[in-house]
C-alpha cells in the first residue's frame, strides 16, 4: 500500500518551472499578508510595501503597515491592507 501511496504523489512532481517562479500569497482577511517567494525588500513604509518576487513586483497598500520576516524568501505584512497589485510577468 505504501508503495502504492508514493507512486500517487510522485504523478504530482515535480513542479512546474513557472509554478516555482512566482509568489504565493496568503490574506487572512485584510488585517495580514504572507508572501512566499520573495528577493527583497525594494520599498517599505506605513503605508507602502513594494516586494520583488523574482519575475513579479509585488505592491500592498494600506496603512499602519509592518513587516517581519520569517525567513528570506517569507514575508509578514500587518496591519489594514486595502490593495494588492502586481507589476510585470
Amino acid at each position: 500500500m505504501l508503495k502504492r501511496v508514493k507512486k500517487q504523489l510522485d504523478e504530482f512532481s515535480p513542479l512546474e518551472t513557472a509554478e516555482l517562479l512566482t509568489p504565493h500569497i496568503d490574506l487572512c482577511s485584510n488585517r495580514e499578508a504572507s508572501v512566499d517567494g520573495c528577493m527583497g525588500i525594494i520599498e517599505y513604509n506605513s503605508e507602502l510595501v513594494r516586494i520583488n518576487c523574482k519575475r513579479l513586483i509585488v505592491k500592498i497598500t494600506g496603512t499602519e503597515l509592518t513587516i517581519k520576516s520569517d525567513t528570506t524568501e517569507r514575508i509578514n505584512i500587518y496591519g489594514n491592507i486595502l490593495t494588492v497589485d502586481f507589476t510585470g510577468g
